[in-house]
């Protein structure tokens, strides 16, 4: 579903570019942006291969409503506190502040990419005591 939804929003802007009334070299070029950003978000958001993709979200039980994230395989995460959340059926949105980055960084889990029990549990744990900061 998440790979449905970026491929969609990327032909979309493809499509948008291809309709402007443009020769085909300026299209081109506005394109090329377009396939970059659609592969670096599909290893980022579904493949979790980039190098600092978020591959584990650990909620830290201080009190404080911090979680740890953890990129690729390293074994000790990253404390991050939740600036923004939002929670549907079909999915979560998070953007996590970490310690160690001066940005915000999105977090996307799809219904489908983990097992039906914990998708569960997550949403029920961030509508009950949203963690946001």
């Amino acid at each position: 579903m998440l790979t449905a939804t970026i491929g969609v929003a990327h032909l979309g802007a493809v499509l948008a570019a291809s309709l402007s009334g443009l020769d085909a070299l300026p299209i081109t070029i506005l394109c090329l942006p377009i396939g970059l950003s659609l592969i670096l978000s599909l290893r980022a958001h579904v493949y979790r291969t980039a190098k600092a993709a978020i591959t584990t979200l650990v909620f830290e039980g201080t009190g404080d409503g911090s979680y740890r994230i953890f990129q690729g395989s390293e074994s000790e995460g990253i404390r991050c506190r939740v600036r923004t959340l939002f929670v549907t059926r079909f999915g979560v949105v998070l953007t996590v502040a970490c310690e160690d980055r001066l940005r915000s960084r999105a977090l996307v889990i799809a219904a489908d990419a983990v097992g039906r029990e914990t998708f569960r549990q997550l949403r029920v744990r961030l509508k009950i005591a949203p963690p946001v900061a």
